[in-house]
């Protein structure tokens, strides 16, 4: 048996302020999910994702860039922003200045070989509360108990020796490294590249993700429409459904 981890550690911290109030001096503060990129020239900008609260994609330049230079390009993360003028209804652009954020757990998917047996490790429940699939990523929103006082893993992986036609089931682990289930902790997201699943025979495929323990201990799947081409509608947007 061959296993091999790598785990998003939760340290009871973010890697950004939390979200702002309406109490900033701001007008108006936004919120949106995506990723930071840097072009080649020395711009910061912030593509986000697609979604269903936000069906419509954009890139938004980031003016005090130099508040985000120890961020890495290709992370992931909420932002909080302001705009600076309008966003071009074109090309669907503006400038916009960083205000702060909440950060998500990059993090690739495991492959695993378990022959479809049970991880002896990550097995403290975990709920999945929400989640979507954006530019090759499978975002998850979760909750979990603890008291605080050591540090939490949490790690997605794939068995190869257990799928389904269509379908890449994953495992959501969550190890509490005994640490005690005394409150609730919510609003975490984990976010994994998932490109590498594609079918190039086929216009999509789902994702299913499965907690390996669930905090009611009902392993209640989730599943996933992961559209890659266009040529082929399927009537169905991606995004999750029980």
């Amino acid at each position: 048996m061959k296993i091999y981890h790598l785990i998003a550690v939760v340290f009871f911290c973010l890697p950004f302020t939390s979200c702002l109030k309406e109490d900033n001096n701001y007008d108006f503060i936004y919120c949106a999910v995506g990723t930071l990129l840097r072009t080649t020239d020395g711009a910061v900008y912030f593509r986000t994702d697609t979604t269903t609260a936000n069906p419509e994609e954009l890139t938004l330049y980031i003016s005090n860039k130099d508040a985000l230079e120890k961020v890495e390009s290709g992370y992931r993360f909420f932002m909080n922003f302001n705009i600076i003028g309008e966003i071009d209804k074109t090309t669907r652009s503006g400038d916009v200045t960083f205000l702060g954020g909440l950060g998500m757990y990059n993090r690739d998917v495991d492959i695993v070989e378990l022959d479809n047996k049970p991880d002896s490790t990550g097995t403290d429940p975990i709920t999945i509360d929400d989640g979507w699939i954006s530019h090759d990523y499978l975002s998850l929103g979760f909750s979990f108990r603890a008291a605080g006082q050591a540090n939490h893993y949490f790690y997605l992986t794939m068995d190869k020796n257990y799928q389904k036609e269509d379908t890449v089931v994953l495992k959501f682990n969550h190890d509490a490294n005994s640490d005690m289930a005394y409150m609730e902790y919510k609003e975490y997201y984990i976010t994994s590249p998932i490109s590498a699943f594609k079918n190039q025979a086929k216009d999509y495929i789902y994702i299913e993700v499965i907690p390996n323990v669930e905090s009611d201990n009902i392993k209640k799947s989730h599943t996933f429409l992961y559209k890659y081409k266009s040529s082929i509608e399927t009537g169905e947007d991606e995004g999750m459904s029980d």
